[in-house]
């Protein structure tokens, strides 16, 4: 909901999405107070009511300037030249230093709320110095501590221009193709950017700082050079959510399939990782398929291989700021184990467990089916063995294709599932693959919970709290209670709620809006619980975990019945095998 009226003022509106933006403020009525800042009065396309009013400043002189943003709780920002029109020196002047001058003097006026449009590409390390200028310019705002920042990053900006922008138009005509085809994916017309974001400042987002960036994450892949790492490339080449793909590797190979920007070859040397941090810097999330074979490299080196290198790029990539470590492992491994690959893979896990990463998913599959270019004799052997049983029931019999297991890495960087650790066996692998997942939902979700009261209530909002993908919740009650979340600015109580029924709930959620209803029934269950704790029991913070996990499996049907095994299935976060 939107809150009460707020006063907002506007820098570069005598721009296109300026001027847009005008429009847009003109015909909604939530704005009490519009203040239209810039460095001289102009005549308006459109008339403008007595909310709004005109204030000439000095950006070379903003300091004295401070009145002109005192009093107003939002502020956009749409301040913009061309190197052509004003020179590269001027240009940066604009586009970076008065930009970020008017948003240090917006927040110490109190500000709550600071909208920017910049560009897509935008990267201060970036060799291009539009594209320099734009990352500069996001950066020192983030410096800033606005209570909320918002960075919009438009592709191709469709509109009339009365200035000329000759490589803009030369865009525009070989984009027209493209566009017309995906005409949400590669352009944006500047009335549907102005009306984004009066929504935004309307309904701001719950995080501090919101990127409006579709391809807004980073991630590496270690280890891409083998089967599965060959496998997973594509997916990533078609997923356009990861801005940077960085292949991490101790040589430079030759890549036929895919041919993108996105992608960047690194090479490090495995035995002074620590050397290499920023081989890692500025990726979000990582994928590790290192590995090699006791009978191509021996015993030592496999274990140099497969323990030490996986666990040294683990530490790395977590003293580099990596938010998620993916990580192929083995069925059965076991630290303890006799046999020297499954103690070498259960080595890895523990010392990755270690590095305390913020969150860390371990695949453990079975028996990999696929073309594999090197022979291995003992799988080749073993394959042969499980060949009947694994057509019939592959994920009970432990083998999964490569392909699958691509996918599985794939859906779980793309959407994490639990808390900070979660290790998925090769049945969870083969249900992960299957995922048909909406893509939108990898968004923040805002959630309601009835009942938080009771056992399980509780339990949800505790893993609520634990997970930062949820933006607001809300907590439906009868009345005013003490929970454990109080100091979680995300959740809020509405009390003296009266809903008698579940099904009335139901009705009044759709009709406000939700998209997702999960609700906690019951099972015909007898007294064999105790024996069969899984098939007949599960405990409440299963549940909770469960509930979590299928609003960001986003599976379908749009109507899903979990059973009390499918319960225990989804909510794991540790198996043992």
């Amino acid at each position: 909901m939107a809150s009460a009226c707020k006063s907002a003022f506007v820098l570069g509106y005598t721009g296109e999405t300026g001027k847009a933006l005008v429009q847009a403020l003109v015909k909604d009525q939530h704005f009490r107070k519009v203040r239209l800042i810039g460095r001289r009065k102009v005549e308006l396309p459109v008339e403008i009511d007595s909310r709004f009013e005109q204030v000439v400043v000095d950006f070379e002189k903003l300091g004295e300037h401070k009145d002109a943003f005192t009093g107003y709780d939002v502020g956009f920002c749409c301040m913009g030249t061309t190197r052509a029109k004003a020179g590269p020196a001027h240009f940066v002047r604009v586009d970076r230093d008065y930009v970020v001058e008017s948003g240090q003097l917006a927040k110490d006026a109190g500000c709550q709320h600071f909208l920017i449009v910049t560009a897509t590409g935008a990267d201060k390390n970036s060799m291009f110095l539009y594209n320099k200028t734009k990352g500069e310019a996001e950066e020192m705002l983030k410096e800033i501590k606005f209570p909320t920042l918002t960075i919009l990053k438009p592709g191709l900006l469709l509109c009339p221009r009365v200035e000329s922008r000759f490589f803009e138009e030369v865009a525009k005509v070989m984009f027209k193709p493209i566009t017309a085809a995906f005409p949400t994916r590669f352009s944006v017309h500047v009335e549907i950017l102005a009306r984004a974001m009066v929504h935004l400042a309307k309904c701001p987002p719950n995080e501090s700082v919101h990127n409006m960036d579709a391809t807004v994450r980073n991630i590496f892949v270690l280890g891409y050079t083998g089967e599965t790492g060959n496998t997973l490339l594509p997916l990533l080449a078609k997923e356009q959510r990861f801005q940077k793909i960085r292949l991490i590797g101790r040589r430079m190979v030759e890549l036929p399939v895919i041919n993108e920007d996105r992608f960047e070859q690194v090479v490090v040397d495995f035995e002074k990782l620590e050397e290499y941090q920023d081989a890692f810097t500025g990726c979000d999330t990582g994928i590790c398929c290192l590995g090699t074979t006791r009978g191509k490299v021996g015993s030592a080196n496999f274990v140099r291989v497969d323990r030490d290198y996986v666990a040294a790029s683990g530490r790395v990539s977590k003293a580099a700021g990596c938010q998620h470590f993916i990580v192929l492992s083995s069925g059965g491994s076991n630290k303890d184990s006799s046999i020297l690959y499954t103690k070498t893979k259960g080595e890895m896990e523990e010392l990755l467990k270690e590095c305390d990463l913020p969150r860390l998913t371990i695949l453990r599959p079975g028996l990999f089916t696929g073309p594999r270019e090197e022979f291995r004799c003992g799988e080749r052997f073993i394959k042969c063995l499980c060949l009947p049983c694994a057509v019939t029931c592959p994920a009970s019999t432990g083998t999964i294709h490569i392909n699958k297991l691509a996918r599985a890495m794939f859906n779980v960087a793309v959407n994490p599932l639990g808390h900070s650790v979660v290790i998925l066996l090769n049945k969870d692998i083969h249900k992960i693959a299957a995922w048909k997942r909406n893509m939108a939902n990898a968004a923040t979700r805002n959630v309601f919970v009835m009942g938080f009261t009771g056992k399980t209530g509780k339990a949800v909002v505790d893993t609520l709290a634990k997970d930062t993908d949820f933006g607001r919740i809300k907590l439906l009650g009868r009345r005013q209670v003490e929970t454990s979340v109080k100091e979680d600015s995300r959740f809020d109580q509405y009390i003296k709620i009266n809903l008698d029924y579940v099904i009335n709930s139901a009705k009044v959620a759709k009709a406000a809006g939700c998209r997702h209803f999960l609700m906690v029934s019951a099972t015909d269950s007898d007294k064999k619980s105790r024996l069969f704790p899984t098939k007949y029991s599960v405990p409440a913070a299963s549940i909770a975990l469960a509930m979590i996990n299928c609003i960001k499996m986003a599976e379908h049907p749009s109507v899903k019945i979990l059973e009390n095994k499918d319960i225990h299935t989804v909510a794991k976060e540790t198996k043992e095998p």
